[in-house]
């Protein structure tokens, strides 16, 4: 553990994306001792990529499209091992995002339809509602750009448009519902602090009921808050 960790950051940071870096950090992570000890080496891990990858897929922007496409394959493989979906679903949707922006003059880089709808997909059951329902949208696209996409009977063309329509539908009823809980929780949480102050700043001169009907007004907010979070 000792060597290995000094050896998996100065692989990244010398931009040796391969499968021997992949390689080592399989190892560190097997090599825990117990699962605390797993955890505390996973997030300090995840730290440490997220900070490296940021900057190494930042200096690559210039760089062929083979090789940025390498870079975010790597990184996708090296979140994947340390379990982290959001971040491997954002590094698939920026491999997509690029392949289609350089379909204009690499053809075979353009991202089909089946491909966004995987990805829509994955990202709905993961709830990333809002990533799904952009995915369907570029889903949708490829109809409009080329309506053959492996589709050439109408009947199946129109199963497939309906298909996505509903996933997207799906997704921005849920990320609608789930901003409004935030907001709900944010204003619960406000208004508890608003008492807990409130109990705090008159608990020594205000008579027993006062200060009661503070504590049913405290446990009222709570319980509302745990029920929002269900």
């Amino acid at each position: 553990m000792a060597d290995a960790l000094p050896l998996f950051s100065s692989r990244l940071k010398s931009n040796r994306l391969d499968e021997s870096t992949l390689e080592i950090l399989e190892q560190m992570l097997s090599s825990s001792k117990n699962v605390k000890e797993m955890q505390h080496l996973r997030t300090h891990l995840l730290q440490f990529l997220t900070s490296q990858s940021v900057t190494i897929i930042r200096h690559s922007v210039h760089k062929p499209i083979l090789h940025r496409l390498s870079t975010l394959d790597f990184f996708l493989r090296a979140f994947l091992i340390l379990h982290d979906l959001q971040s491997c679903l954002s590094l698939r949707y920026e491999g997509l995002v690029l392949r289609d922006s350089s379909a204009a003059t690499h053809p075979h880089f353009q991202v089909t339809y089946g491909e966004w709808m995987k990805f829509a997909e994955d990202a709905f059951q993961n709830a990333f509602y809002s990533v799904a329902a952009k995915a369907c949208e570029n889903a949708i696209s490829c109809f409009d750009r080329n309506g053959d996409q492996g589709h050439d009977k109408l009947p199946e063309k129109t199963r497939s448009i309906d298909r996505i329509h509903r996933l997207k539908d799906a997704a921005l009823q849920l990320s609608s519902n789930h901003s409004v809980q935030a907001h709900t929780a944010k204003y619960v949480k406000n208004k508890i602090m608003i008492v807990e102050q409130s109990s705090l700043s008159t608990e020594a001169e205000c008579p027993a009921s006062i200060s009661f009907k503070n504590g049913i007004k405290l446990h009222n907010a709570h319980n509302l808050l745990r029920l929002k979070n269900r």
